[in-house]
């Protein structure tokens, strides 16, 4: 799989965190939907291409997607809002190390 991010600007990148979470929250989503709907088709995941726009808070199904994994991932298309939101929601926190301050 493929992704495409498009108006990643420092501040993103300085945010490492917040974008590989979003690349893993994505990724994890496109399998799922796969699976669920042509398990079959799950060998052609690298044919898969997403975009990722910073800008506007938006990810989309890139237009090199072939058929049917195009349509099939983008039917489920509203799912990916809710990761963008998500994840656009941490970007404000700080980050702690699991293990710890002392």
């Amino acid at each position: 799989m493929k992704i495409n991010w498009k108006y990643i600007t420092s501040k993103d990148v300085s945010n490492l965190r917040q974008v590989i979470d979003l690349e893993y929250a994505l990724r994890l989503q496109v399998i799922k939907i796969l699976i669920q709907e042509a398990e079959h088709l799950l060998d052609y995941l690298s044919l898969v291409v997403m975009e990722v726009d910073m800008n506007e808070h938006s990810i989309r199904v890139g237009d090199e997607t072939p058929e049917p994994l195009y349509t099939l991932i983008q039917r489920n298309s509203d799912q990916f809002e809710e990761i963008m939101d998500g994840e656009m929601a941490n970007t404000e926190k700080t980050l702690v190390p699991s293990y710890g301050v002392f």
